[in-house]
């Protein structure tokens, strides 16, 4: 199979892009004025008008690529053993092993998700309970600078990001500065490389997030998401605020959002397998 050279570009900052996107709104029976009745017409009028028109520039992830394959990105664990687990059928990582303070995965698998932008993929796999390492960023303003060639984010990390580490690059050992770099995923898709100093284990008080593109996302986690009353609160914000506006409001809608999201899925929301995966 021919492999695309990789480019080092950046993802547009216009996260909800230009694409067409149509949903049907089921039809329910006008005298239905029921909780669930008027949530799925919340929903469902969200998907169609979402957020098509809308084009408030912020720092996330622009459209990922076609390219998948589909996989279990749910069943993990902590390998033993010094070489991670893969699952033949879908070339995804079961397990990760212990190596030093983190937990490595595989650098075939590495090199496919960091070479592409998996937003789906990345939300499952910072859910509660996963067992890659979590690193937090110890300063503002950090270049996303993607070491494998892929596309980064446009918007900076920022202090008290959460990350994954994946591995560690150059096969171990210190780098001549004595700093380690390593590989780590984003919250929106996207991998960016850092060193051991800029980095901590120590979670703040209320970690922060890449800003999560709502558009992108599979329909099917879209739903799951919006089961949770803090998300379908802050989505309806956004289609208010964005409606015919590109101004503060909209961009501050979008972010309250993105941190939704995140919450939901650190207190353990139930997410369906990504249908794009590395």
């Amino acid at each position: 199979m021919r492999v695309p050279p990789k480019t080092n570009s950046r993802i547009p900052s216009n996260g909800f892009g230009e694409r067409p996107f149509t949903v049907r709104e089921p039809k329910f029976r006008g005298g239905d004025t029921s909780p669930s009745a008027m949530e799925s017409r919340a929903f469902f009028r969200y998907l169609s008008i979402g957020l098509v028109s809308v084009s408030c520039k912020y720092p996330g992830q622009g459209p990922p690529p076609n390219a998948s394959r589909p996989g279990d990105a749910n069943s993990v664990s902590v390998s033993d053993t010094t070489k991670p687990e893969t699952d033949a059928s879908s070339g995804l990582p079961k397990a990760c092993s212990a190596q030093g303070s983190f937990c490595a995965l595989p650098g075939d698998f590495v090199e496919r998700l960091c070479g592409g932008n998996f937003p789906d993929f990345a939300i499952v796999w910072f859910a509660k309970g996963t067992p890659w390492t979590r690193r937090y960023v110890k300063a503002a303003g950090v270049e996303p600078r993607n070491a494998t060639g892929g596309p980064s984010s446009e918007g900076k990390l920022v202090k008290g990001e959460e990350v994954l580490v994946l591995r560690q690059q150059g096969g171990g050992g210190a780098q001549a500065s004595g700093s380690v770099d390593y590989d780590v995923l984003r919250w929106d898709g996207t991998c960016a490389s850092l060193s051991d100093s800029q980095m901590t284990g120590t979670a703040p008080g209320q970690p922060q997030n890449a800003l999560i593109g709502w558009r992108y996302l599979d329909v099917r986690i879209q739903r799951a998401l919006f089961k949770d009353p803090a998300v379908a609160k802050a989505q309806l914000a956004v289609t208010n605020a964005c409606k015919g506006s590109k101004g503060g409001a909209c961009t501050h809608a979008i972010h309250n959002l993105s941190a939704a999201i995140a919450s939901a899925v650190r207190k353990g929301i139930e997410l369906p397998a990504p249908a794009r995966t590395p």
